[in-house]
């Protein structure tokens, strides 16, 4: 994966587009009308610096996890044995995608967790799967587990789950 790479699943006259950058979790660019994301240009070339009191602007990670200085409510919530909340770090570990899937996959080292989530196209849209390994030493208690988070359009009708 190059430092900053627009990667695009397309589903009928949709497209998902994400944008990876070295090991962070992938940033959304766009879900919705079919696009060309070679017209995508990169969200961390070409953003300034933030106006308001965090170091960088930043555009909807596609799984947000407490602490990792997104503004959306967290994808995941783990405890450990004692009902102890932890804070996930996510490394993106990798990111593969053909004609019909994109998969993203997450690990924390720590904890031992690892995410996978695979976007993969369905009947002109897009269906998303997450699953959840615990790799690690200790049992852990899942608070919370969404299969993602949507950037949703203004004037968003509808979402058939």
């Amino acid at each position: 994966m190059t430092p900053s790479e627009i990667v695009a699943l397309h589903s009928g006259s949709a497209s998902l587009v994400l944008e990876a950058n070295r090991n962070r979790v992938p940033l959304w660019r766009h879900l919705g009308l079919a696009v060309d994301p070679r017209g995508i240009s990169s969200f961390y070339q070409t953003r300034g610096t933030a106006t308001f009191s965090v170091d960088a602007d930043r555009a909807p990670d596609v799984f947000p996890v407490p602490g990792d200085g997104s503004f959306l409510r967290a994808a995941l919530g783990v405890c450990d044995s004692d009902g102890k909340a932890l804070n996930v770090a996510l490394d993106c570990t990798g990111i593969a995608s053909d004609d019909k899937r994109l998969s993203c996959r997450f690990s924390d080292e720590e904890s031992g967790l690892r995410v996978m989530v695979d976007h993969i196209t369905v009947c002109g849209g897009f269906r998303i799967e997450t699953s959840l390994e615990n790799r690690g030493s200790a049992p852990l208690s899942v608070q919370r587990l969404a299969s993602c988070t949507l950037p949703l359009p203004a004037r968003c009708e509808r979402i058939v789950s």
